[in-house]
C-alpha cells in the first residue's frame, strides 16, 4: 500500500489501525493528537504511535506502544524510506539508492577521520541529507554521485585523514586535499578507477608507495612534502600524466630515465630537491611545455636534443637555475 493515511479517519474519536511494512510516505498532523488512538499510545507518542517514521524501526508493529516504545535509528540514513518499518533491510533498495547510502556514508567518514568538528568550513557536512550540497562536494551531471572533493586549507587533521574507503567513490575524478597538516597515503588508490586529479601539495606526505596503481591520474602536484631519496619506479605507470609535480621536497638520485617515457607530460617540476647526475634527453616529450629543474645539484653539459621534440609553436618555459 502506498501514499497517505487518509484524512477522512480523522473523524474517528477512537481506531486502532495497523499499517506496518507498507509504502506510506506521509502521516497527517491532524492525526498526531488523536490520543485516544492506538489504545491511548498517541497521548504519549504521537504520531510515532501510528507508525515509526522514515529512518526508523519498530520489531512490533512498525509503531511505539508502551510495551515497545522506541523507534530505532537504521544505520544507514534511507534504509527505511517509508513510515512504519519493523526492520532495516538495505537489500530492498535500489542499487542506484544502495550506492547513494554507501557514498554517504564513505564522505561521513572523512568528516569523522578528519577532524570535521574542527574544519574551518564544514557547511552541510552530515546535516543536509543530499551530501551534493556539502562544501567542498560536485557530483556528477546526474546530481547523485560525487565526481569531486575539495577540502585545500581547511583545518584537516588525524592519523586516518583520509580513509581509504574515499578511492572506493566509483566516479571520483578529483582530490584536492593540499594545504592541510595531514599524512595522505595512496593505499586504496587503484580503486579510483576514474581519478584524474591529485593535489595534495603542503601536506606532510612522506612516501609515493602505492600511487602506481593510480593508471587514471593526469594531473598531481606533491609539491613542498617530506618525500626523500630517489624517485620510486612505480611512477613510470603514469602513463597518462600530463603535470607532475614534485618541487621543494628532498629528493635525491639521478633523474629517473622512465620520464622520457610518460610522452603525454606537459609540465613537470623538480626544482628545490637534492638531485643529481646529468640532465636528461626529453626529446620524446612532444608537447612538453614547462620544465622546472632548477636549484638541485645536476652536472654536466645541457644534451644537444634537449627539447628538440618539442612542437616550436608551443610557448615553452625552461627552468635549469642554481645547478651546477
Amino acid at each position: 500500500l502506498t501514499g497517505t493515511i487518509p484524512s477522512e479517519l480523522h473523524r474517528f474519536d477512537k481506531i486502532n489501525i495497523l499499517l506496518a511494512d507498507n509504502r506510506i510516505e506521509a502521516i497527517s498532523d491532524n492525526f498526531c493528537y488523536k490520543s485516544l488512538w492506538m489504545m491511548g499510545d498517541v497521548d504519549d507518542f504521537g504520531c510515532d504511535a501510528i507508525l515509526c517514521p522514515p529512518g526508523t524501526f519498530n520489531t512490533k508493529d512498525g509503531r511505539k506502544s508502551l510495551d515497545f516504545p522506541s523507534c530505532k535509528s537504521c544505520p544507514y540514513l534511507g534504509e527505511t524510506p517509508y513510515f512504519g518499518s519493523t526492520k532495516c533491510n538495505l537489500q530492498e533498495i535500489s542499487s542506484f539508492d544502495q550506492r547513494k547510502l554507501e557514498e554517504r556514508q564513505i564522505l561521513t567518514n572523512v568528516y569523522q577521520e578528519c577532524g570535521g568538528l574542527n574544519w574551518w568550513i564544514q557547511d552541510g557536512w552530515t546535516k543536509n541529507e543530499d551530501f551534493c550540497t556539502w562544501h567542498g562536494i560536485e557530483c556528477d551531471n546526474s546530481g547523485h554521485f560525487v565526481t569531486s572533493i575539495d577540502l585545500a586549507a581547511n583545518n584537516l587533521a588525524g592519523k586516518r585523514c583520509p580513509p581509504s574507503e574515499i578511492y572506493v567513490l566509483s566516479s571520483l575524478e578529483k582530490l584536492a586535499f593540499y594545504s592541510n597538516p595531514i599524512s595522505f597515503t595512496f593505499i586504496g588508490i587503484e580503486n579510483a578507477l576514474n581519478l584524474k586529479t591529485l593535489l595534495v601539495d603542503s601536506t606532510k606526505i612522506t612516501s609515493l608507495a602505492g600511487i602506481g596503481r593510480a593508471s587514471s591520474l593526469t594531473h598531481v602536484n606533491l609539491r613542498f612534502n617530506r618525500l626523500s631519496g630517489a624517485l620510486p619506479d612505480e611512477l613510470q605507470y603514469l602513463t597518462e600524466l600530463e603535470t607532475l609535480s614534485l618541487s621543494d621536497n628532498f629528493l635525491t638520485g639521478n633523474i629517473p630515465s622512465f620520464l622520457k617515457s610518460m610522452t603525454k607530460l606537459k609540465v613537470l617540476q623538480m626544482s628545490s630537491n637534492r638531485m643529481t647526475g646529468k640532465l636528461l634527453d626529453f626529446s620524446s616529450l612532444k608537447y612538453l611545455d614547462h620544465i622546472d629543474l632548477s636549484d638541485n645539484l645536476l652536472t654536466g653539459e645541457i644534451p644537444r636534443s634537449f627539447l628538440s621534440g618539442v612542437d616550436t609553436s608551443i610557448k615553452l618555459f625552461v627552468n635549469l637555475s642554481s645547478n651546477r
